[in-house]
């Protein structure tokens, strides 16, 4: 991530402020004795998975949106892109403009751009893995009402990436999901450690363990987060209307740091599940430039490929200015918080 002089400076006055604070949270940093236990309690489930070249023709997707966007009358003006790079070569980006109430209303929108670009990749192209930023399967609204049309997307992902028999792979880097926790069977939510913590912590480099199917873990893994007094509504509808959904596997693995991956192995290629498992974290792990690096590159690559800048957000909207009427320039599109107006007109 690229910081400016601004982004660098270092607030003395607040550093002041809050030094001895840091101390108190340092206090906190303990990791819990159930955590330390859990490489014992589950030595017979961590394997090692030895770095190996498949020679896989790989793609990877991302998407981005501006921060901040654009205050305006009726909502917020986002710059949004997404797009996919590939070890072959092959590259495409596109993106958009537009009003929305919120970054949810967004982050929604490029759910399931995302996902389209998924499945023209898997219908079109010559791939055998593809890599996502983030899990394989979002589920706006759920789960309370998953619309229709991406229901219809994802069973079509899934259907499409069984007949060419192509692996996806969801790799989210800001990973917050508890698995580990609950098989380490800890009741205090205050002793809860996420699973990138987690699996950096009980794993060593090259090893991995797997935890399950989403059919098998997500029934258990939302009953125990009601029980930490995490409050959720599971999303178990969405197994039901994307059956395959179920099918994909949570595994942990170790390179310099833990990571946490859903794995979708086609339909044809599940007889061998263990053995494709250990495969495809050890390509991974050969992807993490031998596990030397957090992430694949690949992954690091398109990321950037795809990023929105300030400087696209000014662009799109000096622009606007000089497309919009005279009274949408006066009356509509000033930022509503003039304070902010630095961050975007420096």
């Amino acid at each position: 991530m690229e910081i400016n002089e601004e982004e660098e400076r270092i607030n003395i006055d607040l550093f002041i402020e809050i030094r001895d604070k840091l101390k108190d949270v340092a206090k906190k940093l303990r990791v819990p004795k159930e955590l330390m236990s859990l490489r014992e309690k589950f030595s017979k489930n961590i394997k090692i998975a030895d770095p190996i070249n498949l020679n896989y023709k790989i793609f990877s997707l991302d998407s981005s949106y501006s921060v901040p966007p654009v205050e305006v009358l009726g909502g917020e003006l986002y710059v949004y892109s997404y797009g996919y790079i590939s070890n072959t070569g092959k590259r495409k980006l596109s993106g958009g403009v537009d009003i929305f109430e919120s970054s949810d209303a967004v982050i929604k929108k490029l759910m399931k751009e995302e996902r389209k670009l998924l499945l023209e990749i898997i219908k079109k192209e010559s791939a055998d893995l593809i890599i996502l930023d983030g899990p394989i399967a979002n589920f706006p609204g759920a789960p309370f009402r998953i619309p229709r049309e991406y229901v219809d997307l994802m069973n079509e992902v899934f259907r499409a990436a069984d007949e060419k028999e192509i692996f996806l792979i969801g790799f989210p880097k800001a990973v917050r999901t508890l698995y580990l926790s609950m098989k380490a069977e800890i009741k205090d939510r205050k002793k809860t450690v996420y699973d990138r913590v987690a699996s950096s912590y009980i794993l060593r480099s090259k090893e991995y363990i797997y935890l399950g199917r989403l059919r098998e873990l997500l029934p258990k893994y939302f009953s125990y987060l009601n029980e930490i007094g995490i409050k959720v509504h599971p999303p178990l509808d969405s197994i039901k209307k994307v059956p395959e959904y179920g099918e994909v596997d949570i595994v942990c693995f170790k390179t310099d740091v833990g990571n946490k991956i859903e794995l979708y192995i086609p339909e044809r290629k599940r007889a061998e599940r263990e053995q494709w498992i250990e495969k495809i974290i050890g390509y991974l792990i050969h992807l993490c430039a031998g596990g030397n690096s957090d992430f694949p590159i690949i992954l690091d690559e398109v990321d950037k490929f795809v990023r929105v800048s300030v400087g696209d957000t000014v662009s799109a909207y000096m622009n606007l200015l000089k497309l919009a009427s005279k009274e949408a320039v006066k009356d509509i599109l000033p930022l509503a918080n003039p304070q902010k107006k630095y961050l975007l007109l420096k």
